[in-house]
């Protein structure tokens, strides 16, 4: 950003603010936040961080901000990541955020926090950020705390703690993905398809589709995902009981369906045990809705030992 695309990236915050974010605050504390997103502010900000811009046919389309958190060297925040509501829906955002991940303070950085909107939530959660220490509600600023913990080059592993990433799962991970499996409710598997053998010969027809969420060395998230070429079926999602209701299940699906989506898949179907009532209702809120107008059917080709948890 230069000194001469202050004006105009004060205009878009202010406008976004009050189009996008208006029912995220009460009236009074929206016209606070708006003061405080004048063009001098707007550069007193850019002076100790890297303020990018996005640009659309000739005009600003987005900012965002990269800078260190609170003065630490192994930490960073993100700030003022705003897109034009005319301008939103077209990958404005996630571009924005993939740079400001690329930047310098983010690659020194251990973990990455950023203060999210009400509104900006599922945004942020899709990108992998979650939760920090845990709290899922808003502050008295009606932000989220959200973080991302970073894998450093030549690092064995994410720090330990409440951060968690979101990645695609390796056979390496499976012993422990397997045991996470077990220690869930409610689900079914047998002893050929989740078989090591069985997972491997899965990943390599859909290497890029199924996902682990880890914390530190623990694996505390799994999702199974593929295609056949012309429908995507999910299974085994599964979140440790410790991290539940963090967003993580969510994240998960998020980059499960965007990878399917990538391949040029359109439709997504899964099997969920009508006891699993937590379960069902989670697939119910992500937009999985029951068929009532089929019968399921399958036949067994080979003698398979069913495992329910």
């Amino acid at each position: 950003m230069t000194e001469a695309d202050a004006q105009a990236v004060s205009d878009l915050i202010v406008r976004t603010l009050r189009v996008s974010n208006a029912k995220d605050y009460p009236a009074e504390m929206l016209e606070g936040i708006v003061r405080q997103m004048q063009p001098r502010d707007i550069l007193e900000r850019a002076s100790w961080t890297h303020f990018y811009v996005a640009e659309e046919n000739g005009g600003i389309a987005g900012c965002g901000a990269i800078g260190p958190y609170w003065g630490s060297e192994e930490e960073s925040s993100l700030f003022t990541i705003f897109v034009a509501p005319e301008c939103q829906g077209r990958g404005i955002g996630r571009k924005i955020v993939e740079t400001l991940e690329a930047d310098p303070f983010a690659l020194r950085a251990r973990r990455i926090e950023i203060p999210a909107s009400i509104t900006g939530l599922a945004f942020y959660q899709k990108l992998g950020y979650t939760f920090k220490n845990g709290i899922d509600k808003p502050d008295e600023e009606r932000l989220y705390r959200l973080e991302k913990h970073r894998k450093l080059d030549g690092a064995e592993s994410v720090e330990e703690g409440p951060g968690i990433e979101i990645r695609a799962m390796t056979m390496e991970d499976y012993e422990k993905v397997y045991a996470l499996w077990m220690s869930c409710k409610n689900m079914g598997f047998n002893n050929l398809d989740d078989s090591r053998e069985g997972i491997e010969k899965y990943l390599r027809r859909n290497p890029t589709t199924s996902f682990v969420a880890a914390q530190g060395e623990a694996i505390v998230g799994v999702i199974l995902a593929g295609h056949d070429g012309r429908r995507g079926f999910v299974h085994h999602l599964a979140v440790a009981e410790k991290v539940r209701r963090q967003g993580i299940a969510s994240a998960l699906l998020e980059n499960a369906l965007d990878a399917l989506s990538e391949e040029g898949i359109h439709k997504v179907a899964l099997l969920a045990f009508k006891k699993n009532e937590a379960g069902n209702a989670f697939w119910e809120s992500q937009g999985f809705t029951a068929r009532e107008d089929v019968t399921y059917r399958n036949k067994a080709l080979t003698d398979i030992v069913r495992i329910d948890t």
